[in-house]
């Protein structure tokens, strides 16, 4: 039986029913070589009819049916990807038929499709600028230390003691035991005074004269206390040298 063959130039319009039937068929499930012993086709035609009209299952979206190995053509704008597919359609049917060599050699192919599928869509990406590399620091001096002298009045972590305004603040410095002279000043109220009268003639010296006995006792009781803390230094093994400066100062007792 001799096949007809297909000519794109000249069979155009001739057996357009022929043809309908036979893509309706192919895209329906059909296999090619069926229809063409069918219809008494080539598979070559067939083959080439399908690619010009673009009704290959690989062309149509709608399509649900698998495509046959050889519907790829030389000539089609085909990439990795698209081998890769078709590979996998292969892995699919191998294993479907219990065929484990057969996919297993299937699978090796994919791989190497992948890869090169891979490098394709790497190829077309836009070329990016590098990373700006970012600005160097500027040089700081290095941190030295300097060992500067420090005077003895700010290392000394002692309180400052405030200065003693009166003799009897004076005292309580000294020693906290005599400081009751200062606590009996505050809690008595001193008593109002009244407006002096006129000096007599005289007066002043009477005066003067009376003031000598008080001041001595001050001065005297401020003695007592730098005699005891003086006595109780020299029991703990303190020196008293500051307190014989300021008992020198007092001058002798009576």
């Amino acid at each position: 039986m001799e096949h007809w063959r297909y000519n794109p130039e000249t069979d155009a319009a001739d057996q357009g029913n022929v043809w309908d039937l036979a893509r309706r068929e192919y895209l329906s499930g059909m296999r090619a070589i069926d229809i063409c012993r069918r219809y008494g086709m080539s598979l070559r035609s067939f083959r080439l009819r399908a690619r010009v009209e673009k009704w290959r299952r690989i062309d149509r979206l709608d399509c649900d049916v698998e495509p046959e190995d050889g519907e790829y053509h030389p000539d089609d704008d085909v990439g990795f990807a698209d081998l890769a597919d078709q590979v996998f359609l292969n892995i699919r049917r191998a294993i479907g038929a219990r065929r484990a060599a057969e996919a297993a050699s299937w699978m090796r192919l994919f791989d190497k499709l992948a890869l090169r599928a891979q490098g394709e869509v790497m190829s077309e990406l836009p070329d990016f600028p590098p990373p700006l590399e970012p600005e160097p620091e500027p040089e700081r001096e290095p941190l030295r230390l300097t060992i500067v002298d420090v005077p003895e009045s700010l290392n000394d972590s002692r309180p400052m003691e405030p200065e003693p305004q009166d003799a009897c603040e004076a005292l309580h410095l000294l020693h906290p035991v005599f400081s009751e002279c200062k606590a009996g000043s505050e809690t008595e109220p001193a008593p109002e005074r009244a407006t002096p009268p006129e000096p007599a003639p005289g007066a002043d010296q009477a005066a003067s004269a009376a003031a000598i006995p008080a001041s001595e006792a001050l001065k005297d009781i401020h003695r007592k206390a730098l005699l005891l803390l003086r006595s109780r230094r020299l029991e703990h093994g303190i020196g008293v040298t500051d307190v014989d400066e300021q008992l020198a100062e007092l001058g002798p007792g009576p």
